[in-house]
């Protein structure tokens, strides 16, 4: 993944969030893009390994992950403050 623009904010903290997992690439200089594709084109072990990283992101942050842990944190909550389920 090549990251050229954003949006400051929220974006850039999932932009960096992505280069600091080794999934991305970020390119803060539009002028240089085609540079990092021909590394990326001339390193494919580059590329392979970002794949091999976005796998694994994925299945950390995959959907049945999100609700176990949603699940797990709305569990400790009633438990902590006894908060019954509404009916």
């Amino acid at each position: 993944m090549i990251i050229p623009y954003l949006i400051p904010g929220q974006e850039e903290e999932n932009a960096d969030f992505l280069v600091k997992s080794n999934v991305a690439i970020r390119v803060n200089d539009i002028k240089k893009i085609n540079e990092v594709i021909d590394y990326l084109i001339e390193n494919p072990k580059v590329i392979k390994q970002m794949k091999n990283n976005m796998r694994k992101l994925a299945s950390t942050y995959s959907l049945e992950n999100i609700i176990g842990l949603a699940d797990k944190l709305i569990y400790e909550y009633r438990c902590k403050w006894g908060k019954t389920q509404e009916k």
